[in-house]
């Protein structure tokens, strides 16, 4: 399998794999302030977080605009 890109730091530090298993769940997980995730360009899961979070409300996710809006994985 071709790898098309890195995980940051705060990304590889996650499990993301249990995630996908009821009886793995880690609970909620810091991914942290929305605009340090935007800066964070490198990252493919963090590209995946920008994107999910923008689907349909562009105007409200703007560079430099909610800078302390902090984003979690899990519930």
């Amino acid at each position: 399998m071709e790898q098309v890109g890195e995980l940051c730091t705060a990304c590889q530090a996650i499990d993301l794999r249990s995630y996908l298993f009821q009886d793995l769940y880690p609970g909620t997980v810091r991914l942290g302030p929305f605009q340090e995730i935007l800066k964070r360009g490198n990252c493919i899961f963090c590209k995946l977080v920008v994107q999910a979070l923008s689907s349909g409300c562009e105007d409200h996710w703007v560079e430099g605009l909610y800078p302390s809006e902090v984003c979690y994985l899990g519930s």
